[in-house]
């Protein structure tokens, strides 16, 4: 199991945005999210709240095929976020 990890996450986002294979909408989401993260420095509400909405792009299919990979991983690194999140 791979351990919640805030540096881990913001290189990862970066990656995605600067990524061309990333679309508009997902780039979108990513970039707030990063901005997020720097500002708050919280990964696990971060992770959460990209968890949700990059799920929700996903559904929609409107998310880049590199998103789906990304949602892998982070579900790796933050596993059992879904339950008890409390939001501050």
């Amino acid at each position: 199991m791979k351990l919640p990890n805030e540096k881990w996450l913001l290189n990862s986002l970066i990656d995605l945005i600067l990524d061309k294979d990333t679309n508009q909408i997902s780039r979108g989401v990513l970039v707030n999210y990063k901005n997020e993260l720097e500002k708050t420095q919280n990964d696990r509400f971060v992770a959460y709240h990209l968890k949700k909405e990059l799920s929700l792009l996903l559904i929609k299919q409107q998310a880049s095929p590199n998103i789906v990979s990304f949602l892998s991983e982070l579900s790796q690194h933050y596993n059992g976020l879904d339950v008890g999140m409390m939001i501050f």
